[in-house]
């Protein structure tokens, strides 16, 4: 799984941190991985075959939560 993490302008956000959890019933599972963006806003993390929620945050911006 790969993505690009851009501020509200369209600018790449360096130093995000990326979490991918197991989906477990209504909370957070176990964290499966944990990455950050690079310069350019980019990271890549391994998804499980099982449901998991992908979570982006960064001091000052607050924190963005996606189920995939």
């Amino acid at each position: 799984f790969t993505g690009t993490v851009l501020d509200s302008t369209g600018a790449p956000l360096p130093g995000v941190t990326i979490e991918v959890h197991r989906l477990d019933g209504v909370s957070r599972g176990p964290l499966l991985a944990l990455t950050h963006t690079d310069h350019d806003g980019r990271f890549t993390a391994t998804l499980p075959s099982t449901p998991s929620r992908v979570t982006a945050s960064l001091a000052g911006f607050g924190r963005t939560t996606v189920d995939v």
